[in-house]
């Protein structure tokens, strides 16, 4: 498993992460999922944390979470 820290925002302040399924940024909400954006919890991540100050995401990749 590995902890992947964001490094900075995009231009609509959402936390950017490096992912190492796409291999490159994507907003931290392509991993814990949004309702708003119609995007589901990634098959790979283990938790998202994000905060005004950080944010980091535990991802298995290529793993899978149990129970996808």
């Amino acid at each position: 498993m590995k902890t992947i820290e964001a490094k900075g925002k995009d231009e609509e302040g959402f936390w950017l992460i490096l992912c190492p399924k796409e291999k490159s940024e994507v907003p931290v909400y392509h991993c814990a999922g949004s309702f708003v954006r119609g995007k589901w919890i990634c098959d790979h991540v283990r938790m998202a944390s994000m905060g005004i100050e950080k944010a980091y995401v535990k991802c298995l990749y290529p793993e899978k979470r149990e129970g996808t």
